[in-house]
This record gives C-alpha cells, structure tokens and sequence, in this order.
C-alpha cells in the first residue's frame, strides 16, 4: 500500500495507507507548533509593555486595560489557530486523524509551560514577583495544572478539527466506509 498525503481522487482509495511512524510525526509537529507558537506569544508581550505599563499608571480602566485585554486575547486566537493549522498540516501528512488530536495536546504544553517559566524571569514584561508563601505556591501550582490540563484539551479539540477538515475527502476514509456499506 502507498502512503501519500497528496491523492487523485479518482484512484482505488484502497492502496492508501497511513505511514507507520504516524505519532512521531504528531508530536513532531506538536513540537514544531509549539515553539512557533512561544516565538509569538513572546513577541505580543513584548510588543504590549507599553500598554501594561500605562495601565498600571491609571487608577481605573481605561483604554490601556481594553488594549492590554486584546492583547491578551490576541494571543489567545493565535494559539488557537495553530493549534488547528498544526492538526490541518498533520492530517494532510500522515492522512490518519486520531494522533492529531496529540498535536494540538504537545503545541499548547510546550506553549503554556514556556509562558509560565517566562514568567519567572527578572525583567520579563509582566514577571511575578515579590515574596511568596508556601500555601500560596502550591494552591498556584495547583490551579496552573488544572489551566494546563484544560487548555491542552482544547488544543487538542481544535488540532483534531484541523485534521477532519484535511482529510474530509480522502479516500482512505470514503474506502472504508464503502466497505462497511458492502458487507451489510
């Protein structure tokens, strides 16, 4: 059976066959995102240090706290949509939809582990500072695991996404359902 991602949709959809290394190159491309993705979260925070900074000077909300919150969300779009371009590239290349869903999972892991230890750093646009308890570092740590957890679930929602939608006319899948209909 031939393993290609590029297919004539005009050919016997039964000589084609995922590749055998299908999670690796799923958590290859997990990986690949998510560095992408922390190069541009680190850019949007740099780029949004003057907005944090007038509003910290400002006594209420003003139209620095509505840039600051777009910013944020700007860069919460854009994590979605890699998560779904990183599971629309994995679905074209390995054809198979199951491990894209572990693309998007690795993509947001690396992403919200980099943003959390950045934050860490002295200097860093809006770095944690001061003195901490230890109650408080383990409550933190606590509800971080949790937002983790949560946000690699919709990264891998929106990675899986990406690969129905590359492989929505593929033949591999028409094959298959083809065979189911022959054998009732």
């Amino acid at each position: 059976m031939r393993n290609r991602s590029s297919y004539d949709p005009n050919e016997n959809a039964g000589v084609y066959a995922p590749p055998a290394n299908a999670a690796s190159r799923a958590l290859t491309m997990g990986v690949i995102f998510g560095l992408i993705g922390v190069v541009l979260n680190v850019i949007i925070n740099f780029l949004s240090v003057p907005a944090y900074a007038n509003q910290a000077r400002e006594a209420s909300a003003g139209p620095w706290t509505y840039l600051a919150l777009g910013l944020g969300c700007l860069a919460l779009i854009i994590n979605i949509v890699l998560c779904f371009i990183a599971g629309f590239i994995t679905g074209k290349r390995i054809i198979v939809r199951r491990p894209a869903f572990w693309t998007g999972v690795v993509a947001v892991a690396i992403i919200y582990v980099a943003s959390f230890l950045l934050r860490y750093i002295p200097g860093y646009p809006g770095n944690i500072s001061g003195q901490q308890y230890s109650g408080q570092v383990a409550g933190g740590i606590a509800v971080e695991l949790v937002i983790l957890v949560i946000g690699c679930l919709f990264g891998g929602i929106f990675s899986q996404w990406g690969a129905i939608r590359a492989t929505l006319n593929h033949p591999y899948y028409y094959g298959a359902e083809e065979e189911e209909e022959e054998e009732e």
